[in-house]
C-alpha cells in the first residue's frame, strides 16, 4: 500500500511560501499570542546585530503542548477540540484567530532560526521552561525528508544562557551531519547561518523587562537572529512620506478606534532598537485612531448591516444632527447572506482646511493621520484583518470610482477612517486566506464586498451630490464655502493689487532721500516766495502792492500744501499690512513725521514771516482780518471744490450700483413671472378630468416644483443683494468718526493677521513641544541602557575599591537624571486620552520634585495650604502642570533676591486656585499687558510662558489672571473656572 511522503521543503513551502511578507507573519505571531490569553505582546528588535525577540504573557506551553501542538502542523487544537480554556484570572473565552495549525511557521519569512522559550502554568503550579531551537533554512535543503530534520528540545528551571544555547546549536549541527542523499552545499549554508545564532536569553532578560519568563513567569518568546533583510525597509517611511509597510499592518492591531468599542484584551508593542541606547516606539496604543477622532469628523456614519445585507444606521453631516437612513442592498431578493450580519463606523474628512468645520489645529491632527493611515479597517472580534485598513488596498473600489469622477462618487481612502466589525460566530463564512492576506474569495466574501461597494456608492449619492433632498445640508454647507472662497478669493485680488501700488509708491518716496529733496523743494519754494515779497514791496501804488502780497500769501498755503502731497504715500482704507511692507510704512511714516517737524512747519513760518515782514516793511495797510478772512475763503473754495469732486464720483458709483441692482431686481421678477406664464400655459393644455388622481397629483406637484425652484434663486439673489447692501449702512461712532464696511473689514484683517503671527508662533511652540517628546522618548531607551550598564559596574565596584567613588558619583548623577525624566510623564497627552480627576497634592508633588534642587540653591520654598491638598479638578495634566510650572518658575526668578522669607504660596480661595509670592508685585501698567505675547520684564526672556498658560486654561474652561499685590505682598496669580464651564 502506497503513503504520501513530505520532503522537509513542504514545511518552508507552507510557511514563508505561504506568507505575504514580514508584517504579516508578526501580525500572525500576535494573534497566536491572543489566543494564547496572552495581555501583552511587545516585539524588540535590534537593528546592530539583526535580532528580533517577541515576548507575551500567554499561558504559555508544556512540553508535551509543544511536542503534540507546536510542532505539528494542521493540529485540531483549535479548531476541531475547541479553544485552550483560559486560566480564571485571564477572563472570558477568546474567539480563535489560528485556525489551520500553520501560523506558527510565519516565524520562517522573520528570520531563518528562532529560538522558542516557554513556560506553563497549570492548575496554580509552574512547568520548566521549554526550549527548542529551529533552523527554517534546514526544511529547504533539497533531498532531506521532514522527520530527518531534528528540533532539540531541552527544559530548564530558569532562562537559558549562552552555553546553553549553544549546546542546543551543537546539537543542530549534529543532526544536519547525518542526513545524506542531500545537497552538501546548502548543508554548509545553514551551518554558516547556525554558527552566527549568538543568544543570551539570561543576559538579556533584565534589560527587557516584563513580560519575563524569570521566577513566576509564565508565556512564549522567539529570539530570531538574524532578520530577513527586508525587515528595515519595511519599518522605514514610504517614498510620499507615509509609514513604512510593517507600521501600516500592525498599527491599529486591536480596536481602538470606533465609538463605544470593548477595551482590547490583548495591547501589542514594537519597539526598533536603532542603537543600545535607544529606541523608537513604532507601534502603541497611543498611535492610533480613537473615538473621539470619529466623533470630531466632518461628517459621521454608523449603523448596521442585517443578515439580508439592509443597512440601518445614522448619518451627520458637517455640524447638523444625526439623521436616520437606510440603504437597501437589492441583490438580497429575500434571502439571507452568506457574509452574516455586521456593522461600521467611519468618519470622513472634507480635502482642505477651507471646506471643513474643524478647527484648523484639529483639522491639522487628523489631516496627519489620514496621510499615514487613512482606510476602511475590518476587525474580527476586536483584532485586525489584514490587509483591509491600507490605504494602498482599493478592496472596495473606492479609488476606482473616484478616477472616474471624484463629484460623483465623492469617497477616497484620503478622506475616510472607520471599520467594519464582524465576528467569528455571526461571519463565519468570511474565511481568511492561508496566507492571511485578506478573506478567500468566496460567495460570502463577493456578498460582503457587494454590499459595502453600494452602501458607499449610495450614501455618496443621497448625501453628497446634487440632485436629492438629503444631500442639501452638504450642498449648503459647500455652496457657503464655495462662496466665501470665491469671495476672499476676489478681496485677496483687490489687496494684491493694492499692495503693489502701495509698495510701488513707498519705493519712489524713498528714492533719492526723501529728507533730502524735501529740504530743496522747501529752499527752492523759500526763495520764490521771497523773491516774489521784494517785486510786491517794490510795486510804487501801496493799493497794487496790498493785493500783491494778499496773493502771494494765498499762494504760500497752496504752495506749502502741494510740498506736503508731494511726500505723502496714502494707505488704502481698510487695508491690513505685514511683513516687509509693513515696516516700510512704518519707515515711512516716521520720515513724513520728520519732514513735517523739520522742513514743512519751520517754512512755514518763514514764509509767513517773509510776507508779514514785507508788509510791514512799506507799511502797507493790509488789515490782519482782511489777510485771515481771504485765508479762509480761499480754504474754503479749496474743500467745497475737492469735496464736490469726491461727491460726484461717489454718486456716480452709486447710481451705477444702484442701476446695475435695479436691472437684476427687475430680472428676477420677470424670470418669476415669466416661469409663471409657462407653468399657466402648461395647466392649460391639461386635460386633468382624464387623469387619474395619482398622475394628477403628480402634475401638481411637478408644476408646483418649478415655481418653487424658480422663486428659490430669485430670492436666494434678492436676499444676497438686500445683505450685501445693509452691510454697506454707514454709521458714526461715540466720537463722531465715520464707521464703514471698509472699517469693519479692517478689523477683522486686523484680528486675523493678529491670528496668524499667533498660529506661526503656536506652530514653533508645538513643534518645542513635539521635539521635546521625541527627545524625552529617546531618552527613555538611553536611561534604560544607563540603569543595565551601572548595574553591571556595581559588580566591579564591589570588588575593586577605586571604582567605588566613580560609581556612587555616577549613580547620584544618573539617579538626579532619572528623576527629572520621570517628570515629563504627565505632561504626554497623548498617554491620557480622557481627563482625569488630579488633586492639589498631585500637583504640589510635582513641583517639588521639578524645583527641589534649585529651591535648596535659592534658600525658597513652597508653602501649601490644607485646601489647596484637598482641591480637586478634572482635566488633563499636560494642561495643568505647565501652568503651574511656569507660574512657579516666574515667582522663583522674582523672589530669589528678596530677603527672607522667599515664599511661594499654593492656596484655594473660593475655588479659585492662587499662587502667590513674596516677590516685588507687578506694576500696575503691567497687570493686563503680562499676558501679551512677547511682553516680559525678564532678561532674555521670550515673554511666551503667560501668554500660552492663559490660552491653554482657557481652552479647558480656566481663566488664568492676577492681582498685582498679593497675599504675601507680592503677585497672586488666580485660576478659576469660567461661567461657560459652571453651566
Amino acid at each position: 500500500m502506497a503513503r504520501f511522503k513530505a520532503r522537509a521543503r513542504a514545511l518552508d513551502m507552507l510557511g514563508r511560501q505561504q506568507i505575504a511578507g514580514i508584517p504579516t507573519a508578526i501580525s500572525e505571531l500576535f494573534k497566536n499570542a491572543h489566543d494564547a490569553y496572552a495581555t501583552r505582546v511587545e516585539v524588540d528588535f535590534y537593528r546592530w546585530n539583526r535580532m528580533l525577540i517577541l515576548r507575551d504573557d500567554g499561558i504559555g506551553m508544556t512540553r508535551e503542548d509543544f511536542e503534540q501542538r507546536w510542532l505539528t502542523l494542521g493540529t485540531e487544537s483549535k479548531l476541531g477540540r475547541g479553544p485552550l480554556k483560559p486560566p480564571p484570572t485571564r477572563g472570558a473565552p477568546r474567539p480563535v484567530m489560528g485556525e489551520k495549525g500553520i501560523g506558527r511557521l510565519a516565524i520562517g519569512i522573520v528570520g531563518p532560526q528562532v529560538l522558542i522559550l516557554t513556560r506553563a502554568q497549570r492548575e496554580g503550579e509552574n512547568h520548566p521552561i521549554v526550549a527548542a531551537l529551529v533552523n527554517w533554512s534546514a526544511f529547504a535543503i533539497p533531498g532531506a525528508n521532514l522527520d530527518e530534520i531534528e528540533v532539540p528540545v531541552r527544559e530548564f528551571q530558569q532562562l537559558p544562557n549562552a552555553s546553553e544555547v549553544r549546546e542546543m546549536v551543537d546539537a543542530l549541527l549534529e543532526g544536519l551531519d547525518r542526513l545524506t542523499d542531500v545537497d552538501e552545499s546548502e548543508v554548509a549554508r545553514v551551518k554558516q547561518e547556525l554558527a552566527g545564532f549568538n543568544v543570551d536569553p539570561h543576559l538579556l532578560s533584565p534589560r527587557l523587562g516584563e513580560p519575563s519568563l524569570n521566577d513566576s513567569g509564565v508565556g512564549t518568546q522567539f529570539y530570531i537572529m538574524p532578520t530577513d533583510d527586508s525587515l528595515v525597509a519595511d519599518l522605514e517611511p514610504s517614498p510620499e512620506g507615509g509609514a513604512g509597510a510593517l507600521v501600516k499592518f500592525l498599527i491599529g492591531f486591536t480596536n481602538t478606534m470606533t465609538r463605544g468599542h470593548s477595551a482590547p484584551v490583548i495591547v501589542p508593542r514594537f519597539r526598533d532598537h536603532h542603537t543600545k541606547d535607544s529606541y523608537l516606539e513604532r507601534i502603541g496604543p497611543s498611535e492610533f485612531w480613537a473615538p473621539d477622532d470619529i466623533s470630531a469628523a466632518d461628517h459621521t456614519i454608523r449603523g448596521t448591516f442585517d443578515e439580508f445585507g439592509q443597512f440601518q444606521g445614522s448619518i451627520r453631516i458637517f455640524r447638523n444632527p444625526e439623521v436616520g437612513h437606510v440603504v437597501p442592498w437589492t441583490s438580497a431578493r429575500g434571502r439571507q447572506t452568506d457574509c452574516g450580519a455586521f456593522s461600521i463606523d467611519l468618519g470622513v474628512m472634507q480635502g482642505k482646511a477651507t471646506e471643513s468645520t474643524l478647527p484648523p489645529h484639529r483639522f491639522a491632527e487628523i489631516k496627519r493621520k489620514l496621510d499615514l493611515m487613512a482606510g476602511v479597517y475590518v476587525y474580527r472580534d476586536g483584532l485586525r484583518v489584514l490587509p483591509y485598513g491600507n490605504n494602498d488596498y482599493d478592496w472596495l473600489d473606492i479609488e476606482k470610482r473616484r478616477t472616474k469622477s471624484a463629484s460623483y462618487y465623492y469617497f477616497s481612502y484620503r478622506n475616510v477612517f472607520g471599520a467594519i466589525l464582524i465576528t467569528r460566530e455571526q461571519n463565519a463564512a468570511l474565511v481568511e486566506k492561508a496566507g492571511r492576506e485578506g478573506f478567500q474569495e468566496n460567495r460570502a466574501y463577493r456578498q460582503f464586498r457587494s454590499i459595502l461597494s453600494n452602501f458607499f456608492v449610495q450614501i455618496a449619492s443621497d448625501f453628497f451630490r446634487e440632485g436629492t433632498a438629503t444631500a442639501d445640508p452638504f450642498l449648503e454647507a459647500k455652496a457657503e464655502f464655495d462662496r466665501i472662497k470665491e469671495a476672499r478669493k476676489k478681496h485677496a485680488r483687490k489687496v494684491s493689487e493694492q499692495r503693489v501700488a502701495l509698495g510701488a509708491e513707498l519705493e519712489e518716496f524713498f528714492e533719492a532721500g526723501p529728507i533730502e529733496r524735501a529740504t530743496a523743494r522747501a529752499e527752492l519754494i523759500a526763495a520764490l516766495v521771497e523773491s516774489e515779497a521784494r517785486a510786491a514791496v517794490a510795486v510804487e501804488e501801496p493799493g497794487i502792492a496790498a493785493e500783491s502780497l494778499l496773493r502771494l500769501e494765498g499762494s504760500v498755503r497752496r504752495r506749502i500744501a502741494n510740498l506736503k502731497e508731494e511726500f505723502t504715500v496714502r494707505k488704502p482704507r481698510g487695508m491690513v499690512l505685514k511683513g516687509r511692507l509693513r515696516d516700510s510704512y512704518e519707515r515711512y511714516e516716521s520720515e513724513a513725521s520728520a519732514i513735517e517737524k523739520t522742513i514743512i512747519a519751520p517754512l512755514r513760518t518763514r514764509l509767513d514771516q517773509v510776507v508779514s515782514d514785507a508788509v510791514g516793511s512799506r507799511r502797507l495797510d493790509v488789515d490782519r482780518r482782511i489777510r485771515i478772512e481771504r485765508a479762509l475763503e480761499e480754504t474754503e473754495s479749496e474743500i467745497r471744490r475737492d469735496t464736490s469732486v469726491l461727491a460726484k464720483e461717489t454718486s456716480a458709483i452709486a447710481v451705477e450700483v444702484g442701476q446695475k441692482v435695479e436691472t437684476l431686481a427687475r430680472q428676477a421678477v420677470a424670470d418669476i413671472e415669466r416661469v409663471a406664464r409657462e407653468v399657466d400655459q402648461e395647466f392649460a393644455r391639461i386635460d386633468f378630468s382624464a387623469l387619474p388622481d395619482d398622475e394628477a397629483v403628480e402634475v401638481r406637484t411637478k408644476l408646483e416644483d418649478r415655481l418653487r425652484a424658480a422663486a428659490e434663486d430669485a430670492q436666494g439673489f434678492l436676499n444676497a443683494a438686500r445683505d450685501q447692501l445693509v452691510a454697506l449702512g454707514l454709521e458714526r461712532d461715540e466720537e463722531g468718526q465715520l464707521v464703514g464696511a471698509e472699517d469693519v473689514r479692517a478689523a477683522i484683517e486686523e484680528q486675523l493677521a493678529i491670528l496668524e503671527e499667533r498660529a506661526d508662533a503656536d506652530v514653533e511652540l508645538t513643534q518645542m513641544g513635539m521635539a521635546i517628546e521625541v527627545i524625552n522618548h529617546e531618552f527613555e531607551g538611553s536611561v534604560r541602557a544607563m540603569r543595565e550598564n551601572l548595574r553591571r559596574l556595581r559588580s566591579w565596584a564591589d570588588v575593586n575599591p577605586k571604582l567605588g567613588n566613580v560609581y556612587r558619583d555616577l549613580l547620584a548623577g544618573f539617579q538626579h537624571l532619572d528623576g527629572y525624566l520621570k517628570l515629563f510623564t504627565p505632561l504626554h497627552r497623548r498617554l491620557y486620552r480622557t481627563p482625569i480627576e488630579i488633586s492639589g497634592a498631585d500637583i504640589a508633588k510635582y513641583l517639588r520634585d521639578v524645583f527641589r534642587k534649585r529651591m535648596d540653591d535659592e534658600e525658597s520654598e513652597i508653602k501649601v495650604t490644607r485646601r489647596f491638598m484637598d482641591y480637586r479638578l478634572t482635566g488633563y495634566p499636560s494642561t495643568f502642570y505647565p501652568v503651574f510650572v511656569n507660574l512657579v518658575d516666574n515667582a522663583l526668578f522674582w523672589i530669589k533676591d528678596r530677603p527672607q522669607p522667599r515664599q511661594i504660596l499654593l492656596d484655594v480661595d473660593a475655588e479659585n486656585m492662587l499662587v502667590s509670592d513674596t516677590g516685588p508685585g507687578i506694576p500696575i501698567r503691567d497687570t493686563d499687558r503680562i499676558f501679551e505675547r512677547g511682553f516680559t520684564r525678564k532678561p532674555m526672556g521670550r515673554g511666551v510662558g503667560l501668554f500660552v498658560s492663559r490660552e491653554v486654561l482657557r481652552e479647558s474652561g480656566y481663566r488664568l489672571s492676577v492681582e498685582p499685590q498679593g497675599r504675601l505682598g507680592g503677585a497672586t496669580f488666580v485660576i478659576s473656572k469660567t461661567e461657560s464651564e459652571d453651566q
